[in-house]
């Protein structure tokens, strides 16, 4: 399924691009560009569905490193910014936080992270902060959290919010585009590597969707305090 979509995107990216020289209609560049914006959303969310498989039969491995937990940070939301998605808006990355070296597995985490930056976009209004913020527990537990001022969810949407094609917006007729596996995506991965995703969030305010992560995964070299 992914060979033939990298082929549309790919093509569609050099047309788009006008490698060979110009397109002679404007229009064509914009279907050019309209092909490869859904050609791009339709690859994630092949990838998307095929991890959810992977979780579901048990065949999603990890391959953990050691990773600096900031750089990552700034990496997804750096990627997160050059997407549609992001509309320009302003996501803090506060330098005060604790950010620990942690072991774990670098694309899970990019992947997690992106998921929860885009949920935070798409369920707040354009303009309004995102932040990405990291704490230590009192029980030396690592919390990366991403917080926005959006929608919001009641408990019972918070709870459901992590079974796979859960959609939290059903009673607002679908305003909000996607296909609810995201935080089912994130939960399996954050299982894997003996943590937990915590959701604290209320309606008409906005969510902190947190990955909880045991303090056994901080590096031995990269010690952290309790805040």
């Amino acid at each position: 399924m992914r060979t033939p979509l990298n082929a549309v995107i790919g093509f569609s990216e050099i047309i788009a691009a006008q490698v060979f020289g110009p397109l002679g209609q404007t229009r064509y560049r914009e279907y050019a560009e309209e092909i490869l914006s859904s050609g791009r959303h339709m690859l994630d969310l092949v990838t998307d569905i095929l991890t959810v498989a992977k979780l579901e039969a048990d065949h999603c491995e990890i391959e953990v490193e050691p990773i600096d937990l900031r750089a990552a940070v700034e990496k997804a939301v750096s990627m997160f910014q050059g997407t549609s998605h992001a509309d320009g808006r302003t996501i803090a990355i506060p330098a005060d936080a604790p950010w620990p070296w942690i072991t774990a597995d670098h694309r899970a985490i990019r992947q997690m992270l992106l998921n929860l930056l885009s949920n935070a976009a798409k369920f707040s209004e354009p303009g309004t902060p995102i932040e990405v913020s990291c704490q230590i527990s009192a029980d030396r537990e690592i919390v990366l959290t991403v917080t926005d001022h959006g929608i919001g969810m009641t408990p019972q949407e918070a709870a459901d919010a992590v079974q796979a094609f859960y959609q939290a917006d059903n009673g607002h007729a679908r305003k909000y585009e996607g296909t609810g596996i995201g935080l089912t995506i994130v939960s399996g991965l954050m299982a894997r590597h003996h943590g937990r995703l915590a959701i604290d969030s209320k309606a008409g305010i906005g969510s902190c969707i947190s990955l909880v992560f045991p303090g056994s995964v901080a590096c031995a070299d990269a010690l952290v305090e309790v805040g």
